[in-house]
C-alpha cells in the first residue's frame, strides 16, 4: 500500500521556533546585564547570572543567590522587567513581532495561538495581546499602590515605591521573586500584605481569559442587556475556576490539620488560616513562602509538590500541567466509569483531539521530570554536592525539580547548593516548564503528513 497523497511538512521557522528563539535571547540578554559591574554588589559567576535570568524570564522564582544582598537597584530592576517580559507571555511577544513585521498570521500559527490562549477559535489576535497587557497592568498598578500605602509609613516613599512595584509584578507574574533580604518570611503577620500578595498571584494564577470573561459577564449582568437573558459560562472557565477553589480550599483545611501542633504551633488561629490559605495557593505556582519550608511536615511537602504538578489555568503566568488537564483526566476517569465513550463534563462532550492534548501534556511533563530526576541524583551526589549521596535528600531534590518545571520557585534550601551541572539541568527545566511541552514538541517536530489511507488496527492487552 502505497501513500498516495502526502502534505509535506511546512518549512521555515514556526511560531513555536521563534518563540524559542526570543526566549532564550531575552535569558541571553537578562544574564549579560546582570554580570555588568553596575548590577551586583559583589562578584557573582555567569552560571548564577544565567540561572537568575532564567528564573526571572519563566517567572519561576528559584534563586541562587540572596536578590536584596546580591544586586544593586539596577540589576533588581532588570530582573524586574524580566519578570514582566515573562508574563506578558512569549507566545504573545511573538505574535506582536511577526504582526510588527507586517507578516500575515498564518492558519497554521493562528491555531498555535488560540490552543494556547483560549479553547475558542474565534477570537482577534490583536484584541487579545491589547487585553493581557491592560489586564496585567491594571492588577500590578493596583497592587503596587496598596503596597505602597501599606509601605510608606515605615520605608519612605522612594523605598515603597520600588519594593511595591517589584513585589507587585512579581506576584500578579507568579515569580516568587521578592527585594527583600528575608523574602516574605518578614510579612508572616502583616495581614495587609499578604492578602494583597494573595489576590495578585491568585489573579495571574487563574490566566488572563479567565478575568476577562468575568469581566464580560459582570459587564453584560450590570447593564441588564435585553440579548442575554442569563449568564452563560464556558466549560474553559467552569473547569478553572471550581478546580481552583476545591484545590485551595481542601489544600488549606489539610494544612490547617498537618501544621496545628509543627509549624503553626503556637499561633492565633487567624494567622494559622491566613498562612494555609497563602502558601497553599502559593505552591500552586506562585512561588512565596512567609514560613520557613524546613519547618513543614512531609505531608504537608508532598501536597505541594502535587499542587505544582498540577499547576493554575492556561493563558496565564502558572506553570505546571495545568488545572484544565487535570479537571479533564478526573473527566475522563469518571465518564470511562459510568460506560461512556466520550469524555462528558458538565452536560458537555469533549473532543477527541482535546483529550489527546490533555494526555500527551502530562505523559511529556511527568517524562521531562523522570530524566531530570535521575540526572539530579546523579550530579547531587558526588561528594561536596548537596544531597551528598544521603537518601533522606531524595524529597528536596523532587520538590526542586517539579518546582523548577512547574514555574513555581518554593524550594527546600538547596538551590544555592547545587552543583554547576545540577544549577544548568534547573535553569533547562524552568526553560521547558514555562515554554511547555507541546510547544517543544512542536518545534523539534517535523511537521504533520496526512496520509489518503489508515493502517489496519490491531489491538493490544493493557492493565
Amino acid at each position: 500500500m502505497t501513500d498516495t497523497k502526502t502534505k509535506p511538512a511546512r518549512s521555515g521557522l514556526q511560531v513555536a521556533h521563534i518563540t524559542i528563539l526570543m526566549f532564550s535571547a531575552i535569558i541571553g540578554i537578562g544574564a549579560i546585564l546582570l554580570m555588568l559591574p553596575i548590577a551586583h554588589k559583589q562578584p557573582i559567576s555567569f552560571i548564577d547570572a544565567l540561572f537568575m535570568a532564567t528564573s526571572a524570564v519563566c517567572v519561576t522564582g528559584l534563586v541562587t543567590v540572596n536578590v536584596a544582598d546580591t544586586f544593586t537597584t539596577f540589576g533588581q530592576t532588570v530582573i524586574m522587567i524580566l519578570i514582566e517580559l515573562g508574563a506578558i507571555g512569549i507566545l504573545t511577544v511573538s505574535t506582536v513581532f511577526l504582526l510588527m513585521l507586517g507578516k500575515s498570521v498564518s492558519l497554521r500559527d493562528s491555531s498555535i495561538v488560540h490552543d494556547s490562549f483560549t479553547a475558542s477559535h474565534r477570537i482577534n489576535i490583536r484584541r487579545l495581546i491589547k487585553s493581557v497587557v491592560v489586564f496585567l497592568l491594571i492588577f500590578e498598578a493596583a497592587g503596587a499602590a496598596l503596597f505602597i500605602f501599606f509601605w510608606s509609613p515605615d520605608m519612605g516613599f522612594k523605598d515603597a515605591a520600588f519594593h511595591g512595584i517589584f513585589l507587585s509584578i512579581s506576584a500578579f507574574s507568579n515569580a516568587g521573586i521578592s527585594t527583600f533580604a528575608a523574602g516574605m518570611e518578614g510579612f508572616e503577620k502583616d495581614i495587609p500584605t499578604n492578602t494583597v500578595t494573595l489576590i495578585l498571584f491568585i489573579a495571574g494564577g487563574i490566566g488572563f481569559m479567565t478575568i476577562a470573561e468575568i469581566y464580560d459577564r459582570a459587564k453584560a449582568r450590570f447593564k441588564k442587556e435585553k440579548a442575554v437573558k442569563r449568564v452563560v459560562w464556558s466549560l474553559q472557565i467552569k473547569l478553572v475556576l471550581i478546580t481552583t477553589f476545591l484545590s485551595i480550599a481542601i489544600g488549606s483545611v489539610l494544612l490547617l490539620v498537618f501544621e496545628w501542633g509543627n509549624a503553626h504551633a503556637g499561633k492565633p488561629f487567624y494567622q494559622q488560616l491566613m498562612s494555609s490559605v497563602f502558601h497553599v495557593a502559593s505552591s500552586r505556582t506562585a512561588g512565596f513562602n512567609n514560613i520557613d519550608l524546613s519547618q513543614f511536615s512531609n505531608p504537608t511537602l508532598y501536597m505541594f509538590i502535587l499542587l505544582m504538578f498540577v499547576g493554575g489555568a492556561p493563558i496565564s503566568t502558572a506553570g505546571g500541567i495545568k488545572v484544565t488537564t487535570f479537571a479533564l483526566l478526573i473527566g475522563m476517569g469518571l465518564s470511562r466509569y459510568r460506560g461512556h465513550e466520550r469524555v462528558h463534563l458538565m452536560n458537555r462532550a469533549v473532543p477527541v483531539e482535546v483529550m489527546s492534548r490533555a494526555i500527551s501534556i502530562v505523559f511529556i511533563f511527568v517524562l521531562v521530570l523522570i530524566v531530570a530526576m535521575f540526572l539530579l541524583l546523579i550530579t547531587e551526589s558526588s561528594p561536596g554536592a548537596v544531597a551528598g549521596g544521603a537518601r533522606g535528600d531524595f524529597m528536596p531534590i523532587l520538590f526542586e525539580a517539579v518546582s523548577a518545571f512547574g514555574t513555581v520557585g518554593l524550594s527546600m534550601g538547596i538551590t544555592p547548593d547545587l552543583t554547576v551541572a545540577g544549577k544548568l539541568i534547573i535553569t533547562l527545566l524552568m526553560l521547558m516548564g514555562r515554554l511547555g511541552p507541546l510547544t517543544i514538541a512542536m518545534a523539534v517536530g517535523t511537521g504533520r503528513v496526512s496520509r489518503a489511507y489508515q493502517l489496519s488496527e490491531e489491538t493490544v492487552m493493557v492493565g
